[in-house]
């Protein structure tokens, strides 16, 4: 991995604007909550890193340093929708490294070894995903900035369980060598709050 760059997409953690889902469920005060201790935990993993990582923010905040975010480099994300962000992101990590891997901030059970797994995974000239539960992704990872564009391009329903299906769909269209990575889940809903408690890999108390 120490060939790789990783670059951490983080949303600013506001109130009524994060965990929306979730919030529906159990108040937004308990929302923002949770997405504060992912934003840690993902700090925590992304500390582990042996080689160039950097936080891509959310220019609506500044406080990073309450999650452990601040020791990284930090850039603005890019302005635009999610395949804007993430085809920016891939470009800044292989500005650094010659492969990168790009990951969000609300997956409990991100790992090193799961980072290992997703790079193992990954052809020459082409990209991994990291499937999540939901349908969509918790990583992707390249050494091809052709992805950015076909990411940027692909009108992808991002947020619906159908983006990792298109994404891939997408990017064997362009021809971009794929592998798959890991299935891991992201925190949207109170089951997987309840799930990720019983795991043990967040600590909250449940409502």
């Amino acid at each position: 991995m120490r060939s790789a760059s990783l670059v951490i997409l983080a949303k600013a953690p506001i109130k009524s604007q994060v965990k929306t889902r979730l919030a529906a469920e159990v108040g937004e005060d308990k929302a923002l909550e949770v997405y504060g201790k992912l934003l840690t935990i993902t700090a925590g993993i992304v500390g582990l890193w042996q080689a160039r990582a950097m936080l891509l923010f959310d220019r609506t905040f500044r406080d990073w340093g309450s999650y452990g975010l601040d020791r990284f480099p930090r850039y603005p994300q890019a302005r635009g929708g999610l395949g804007d962000r993430i085809g920016e992101a891939i470009l800044r990590g292989l500005e650094v490294a010659p492969r990168t891997v790009v990951i969000a901030s609300d997956c409990p059970g991100i790992t090193m070894d799961a980072f290992g797994a997703l790079l193992d995974q990954l052809p020459v000239g082409g990209v991994a995903l990291g499937p999540a539960e939901d349908g969509g992704f918790w990583a992707i990872a390249t050494d091809n900035p052709k992805v950015a564009e076909v990411i940027r391009k692909g009108q992808v329903p991002w947020s619906t369980n159908t983006a990792l299906e298109t994404t891939v769909q997408r990017l064997k269209d362009a021809g971009v060598p794929l592998g798959l990575g890991p299935l891991l889940y992201d925190i949207d809903t109170l089951a997987d709050l309840r799930r990720a408690v019983k795991e043990g890999v967040l600590s909250v108390d449940l409502p």
